[in-house]
């Protein structure tokens, strides 16, 4: 019974492979009556890539996105490439778009679906709008805006997306009938959604605490004695500080030499914690580097303090959307990603190269600039309150700028600017230029100086006045005109008259002695205005006005009696003239040569800062001359102009 059931009820293999699958010769029998038997139509090659031109075109749109990026957020090292391709970059995303999409349609075909064209037309207009934006120097305005709206949308999407989506939640589990345990996309998404902000929202309340507060700073609180007969001196600051542009000469050169006259017994160490760009907060931050308590600490900064923290500077402008970030404060995740977006739109304001005009406005408003001198003096306070509870002797520097040879990067009035009176002004900006560059002195001088009287807070004017007046041989009149021109200077790369008064008055309240740079470097210039007699550029000393400023600081210390408890009366110091300095440090023309290749970049740089920068685009040129001459021996140092090492 078994074997005929098996029989019966199981067909073998073979029978039914005749049976349900016939031959291809069946097939062609079995044909409709009156239809000759043919084979089967192969689809054509261009309808298997019906859809591919759109995803090929949206490909292209993301390498342009992709290849435009740099245009837009571009390094300092490569700007000079940015300055190539930019002024092109539409014709060539236009040319490539063009012959792009030729090939991709020839290839490809038309799109057979409503998605296709969507895809197609929409990677042709992001094309041509980035073209655009490009053509019409709006990339880096385009994408700041972008990033400021998606990330307001976001965050107000991914809310309302999970507080809805929860209330949902729970209304379906409050009216369940029946378990079930599918879960449908929108419901992933939800809880994917609220996992991400119940991680992001406490991580960035955490991060925000964890960064640096710029309100204050912490120093080490106890460090070890150093060894017995070493003498510990720690350099803290900016580059004036570093010694910028000598990589082997400077403010803790001068120190050291000097100092080990003074104290022939003792191994002088120093600490030069000093380095570019640093403004107080950062260069305070590097005491972590210490090891051990140096006996003296020497301190130069004050001229950095506007290229950090310049998201406050961008937060500071009025914005379309500000009025709206109220809704949003109250997110830790928008507060910390808000602050990096805002802190491109400080650099952006900062160095928007080509984009400044002759009557601008201020970097930073009254309020801002008093809260920062604000914090500066806090920062001040607490490096004093340091040095006394450490028992640490202190030397600390008042900066001073360049008066003459550097113009203000900005000008402004004291109330907004309307377009007669901005007309007004660059008018007379044409003739006083046109007056000056025929050598008519006089002349251009009368015009300044009415239009000095009309509009007392245009730095430019000042300036201008200034330069007349020094080639008129009035540099008594002038030079009250070239400081007027630094103190109202809306972008302050040169430490102002607060900030220096700041200095002072801490320095003052702790008994800390100071040097004064204006005061020390004056009476080496021809006519007592810091020139390029003592500055190599805006803010940074040559070789002997370093000397004059490191010499300044030993002779207070000299005076220091926590050094003199310590150490004993120091000798006189023997050997210590310039070019006895000099010669120790080992400095020479390829040295020479170095740090005015240095000062010719940092001059090109600057030039972003300013409407108008042919002045310091020739003194560049020049540095770069000195340099090369310098290098290939045409010239030795103290010749052409150059400084002397004797």
């Amino acid at each position: 019974m078994d074997e005929s059931l098996a029989d019966s009820s199981h067909p073998s293999s073979e029978s039914l492979a005749d049976s349900s699958h016939p031959s291809r010769e069946s097939l062609a029998d079995s044909s409709l009556p009156g239809c000759a038997a043919a084979s089967p139509r192969r689809p054509r090659p261009w309808s298997r890539r019906s859809d591919l031109a759109p995803w090929l075109t949206l490909g292209l749109a993301l390498l342009a996105t992709l290849a435009t990026v740099p245009l837009i957020w571009t390094p300092i090292r490569l700007q000079q490439y940015r300055s190539v391709m930019h002024p092109e970059w539409h014709l060539y995303l236009l040319g490539a778009q063009l012959l792009a999409m030729l090939f991709f349609l020839l290839f490809g075909g038309l799109p057979r679906s409503w998605r296709g064209w969507c895809v197609l037309l929409l990677s042709n207009l992001w094309i041509a709008a980035l073209a655009y934006l490009s053509a019409m120097d709006l990339l880096k305005p385009a994408a700041v805006y972008a990033l400021v709206v998606g990330l307001r949308v976001t965050i107000l999407g991914l809310w309302l997306f999970v507080v809805v989506g929860a209330l949902v939640t729970v209304w379906k589990l409050s009216n369940r009938t029946r378990s079930s345990s599918a879960v449908s996309t929108t419901g992933k998404l939800w809880f994917s959604a609220l996992v991400f902000l119940l991680a992001a929202e406490p991580s960035a309340a955490l991060l925000s605490r964890m960064l640096d507060n710029p309100k204050r700073v912490t120093l080490p609180r106890a460090l070890p004695e150093p060894p017995l007969g070493e003498l510990h001196v720690a350099f803290v600051g900016e580059s004036t500080m570093a010694g910028f542009p000598y990589a082997k000469f400077g403010i803790p050169k001068v120190v050291g030499w000097q100092l080990t006259q003074m104290y022939p017994d003792q191994k002088v160490v120093l600490d030069d914690l000093s380095a570019v760009g640093l403004n107080l907060r950062t260069a305070l931050a590097r005491l972590d580097k210490l090891t051990v308590r140096p006996h003296l600490l020497l301190l130069y900064s004050g001229h950095n303090e506007f290229f950090y923290d310049v998201e406050e500077l961008a937060t500071d402008l009025d914005t379309p959307w500000e009025r709206f970030d109220g809704v949003f404060e109250w997110s830790p995740l928008f507060r910390v990603l808000d602050q990096r977006i805002s802190r491109h739109i400080g650099v952006q304001d900062l160095e928007a190269q080509g984009a400044r005009t002759l009557v601008d406005r201020p970097l930073a408003s009254p309020e801002a600039c008093e809260k920062r001198l604000t914090r500066f003096g806090e920062q001040l306070e607490q490096l004093a309150s340091w040095c006394e509870r450490q028992q640490i002797a202190a030397v600390w520097f008042v900066p001073a700028g360049t008066e003459a040879d550097y113009a203000p990067n900005r000008s402004y009035l004291s109330n907004a600017a309307t377009d007669s009176q901005r007309k007004e002004i660059e008018s007379i900006e044409q003739e006083g230029r046109s007056l000056q560059e025929s050598g008519r002195w006089k002349e251009a001088g009368d015009k300044y100086e009415a239009a000095v009287d009309r509009n007392p807070s245009f730095a430019e004017f000042h300036f201008q006045l200034a330069e007349c007046l020094v080639h008129e041989g009035l540099a008594n009149a002038a030079a009250p005109h070239y400081a007027e021109a630094l103190e109202l200077d809306g972008l302050p790369v040169r430490m102002t008259r607060p900030w220096r008064q700041k200095v002072g008055e801490v320095a003052h309240r702790h008994a800390i002695p100071l040097v004064d740079t204006a005061s020390v470097l004056r009476p080496h210039t021809p006519s007592g205005i810091l020139d390029r007699s003592v500055f190599l550029d805006y803010v940074h000393p040559n070789l002997r006005a370093y000397y004059y400023l490191g010499t300044s600081a030993v002779d207070r210390i000299e005076r220091d009696q926590l050094l003199t408890r310590k150490f004993g009366q120091p000798r006189a110091r023997v050997g210590t003239d310039f070019a006895s300095t000099i010669a120790a440090a080992g400095f020479t023309a390829k040295d020479l040569a170095l740090a005015y290749r240095r000062t010719a970049e940092a001059d090109r740089w600057m030039t972003r800062l300013r409407f108008e920068s042919s002045r310091l685009s020739q003194d560049a040129q020049k540095y770069e001359d000195w340099s090369r001459r310098l290098e290939s021996g045409q010239i030795v140092p103290g010749q052409a102009s150059t400084e002397s090492l004797k």
